[in-house]
């Protein structure tokens, strides 16, 4: 940044904290990881402070890295994604949410066709799967369930 801006910075409380949040994703965009720590700029802004200033700074900082990281996956999550799009990037940076998305995917799926095969609402059916995690004992209340509407 520019000395004429870190002299303003260092001296403005309000300054500093937004300067914080722009070097945060100035960080992420640079491909650093989430550590303010480790930002020179940021321990410059630091440098100087008391103590119980230090902490807005640094959460602004992490607040601005999360903030560039949560922007730059917003391009999936319009109405027109496709859903393997949204694993393949999710995949890249983080893989075991990628597998845990496409699981809730597939058991969501699952849940719906249960529905439409033993003509159930799927609240019917997701409060039972919910209920009853077991496979067999799954199948055991769907039965049950049918039965007794049945008889109703």
């Amino acid at each position: 940044m520019k000395t004429e801006l870190k002299a303003l910075y260092l001296k403005d409380k309000k300054l500093a904290i937004e300067a914080a949040k722009l070097l945060g994703e100035q960080a992420f965009q640079n491909g650093k990881k989430a550590l303010p720590y480790t930002d020179k700029e940021l321990m410059t802004i630091l440098k100087n402070r008391q103590v119980d200033e230090g902490l807005p700074l640094l959460k602004a900082w992490e607040k601005g890295w999360h903030g560039a990281n949560q922007a730059s996956y917003a391009g999936y999550f319009c109405s027109s994604f496709e859903f393997s799009t949204l694993i393949k990037a999710l995949s890249v940076k983080h893989p075991v949410l990628a597998r845990k998305v496409y699981a809730l995917n597939m058991f969501k799926s699952f849940l719906k066709q249960t529905a439409k095969d033993y003509d159930m609402k799927l609240h019917e059916v997701e409060r039972i799967a919910k209920k009853y995690p077991n496979t067999k004992e799954f199948y055991e209340r769907l039965e049950e369930f049918i039965k007794i509407r049945k008889n109703q």
